[in-house]
């Protein structure tokens, strides 16, 4: 395995040493964002052009890992084609339909693109340099569905005169944070709801670093403490959003009728 990366490394430092002039690959790619720190490149190769490594950028992102399903190769930070951040260098020639699977760290802020080049894994024995195509911008083809998690919420709300709020207790079975707001009326709400334009009620949100029960704290706006006062009750809707720490949410309604 040592071998194989000290090859790669080798292969991929010649790059920058003994490069064709470039040239248009034909190459056109997409990707799509995964849910946990993951993305799928698809890279349609053109059958004109011989390739047996690809570069990638990934504008805000960190390339922890490159893998090719059913191709022989290995993932490299060494010796890159010019303005890439990590590629996967091969034996053999990646040709026909390529789908990559990259390890990710960070955001994005930018498209994704690739940098094909004919070198290989293992330094060719000939003298011939290698080609390095132009850099391609891939096509985003969206983000998939964010994925839910379930967690529970007490149906009352507790006044607490400590606390000058009422306790809303929430339990949640993995690191987050837990937040809550009185959503905009809609009878079409999306997810996150927008805040109501004039709140009765507003909700600090909680951080937990692991599953518990946390609790929070719904305090009257100025507006709630005029309603309040003038008629001793309260009636709100609350939308509790729990955002797990590995990238799943959640979303409840409550409606709380809210007396001191």
């Amino acid at each position: 395995m040592r071998n194989s990366l000290i090859a790669a490394a080798v292969a991929a430092a010649a790059l920058l040493t003994a490069s064709a002039m470039a040239a248009p690959s034909g190459d056109t790619c997409t990707y799509t964002a995964g849910a946990t720190g993951t993305y799928t490149v698809t890279i349609a190769t053109s059958a004109g052009s011989q390739q047996s490594t690809i570069g990638f950028n990934a504008p805000g992102l960190t390339i922890k890992n490159i893998s090719i399903s059913g191709k022989n190769g290995n993932f490299t930070t060494q010796g890159l084609p010019p303005g890439t951040s990590a590629a996967w260098a091969s034996d053999e020639p990646l040709t026909g339909s390529v789908s990559a699977s990259l390890t990710v760290t960070g955001s994005p802020t930018g498209k994704i693109g690739i940098v094909p080049s004919t070198a290989r894994a293992t330094p060719a024995t000939t003298a011939d340099p290698t080609t390095v195509y132009d850099a391609v911008s891939c096509t985003s083809t969206g983000t998939p569905s964010v994925q839910t998690v379930s967690f529970s919420v007490t149906p009352h709300a507790v006044w607490n005169a400590a606390k000058h709020g009422w306790l809303v207790v929430v339990k949640v079975p993995t690191g987050g944070v837990v937040s809550a707001v009185q959503p905009k009326a809609s009878t079409l709400q999306p997810m996150p709801a927008s805040i109501a334009p004039h709140p009765l009620v507003q909700v600090h949100r909680v951080s937990t670093i692991g599953g518990r029960s946390v609790t929070l704290t719904v305090k009257p706006t100025s507006k709630g403490q005029a309603s309040l006062a003038s008629a001793g009750v309260l009636h709100v809707k609350l939308l509790v959003t729990f955002d797990a720490e590995d990238g799943r949410e959640g979303h409840k309604t409550l409606s709380l009728t809210l007396r001191k």
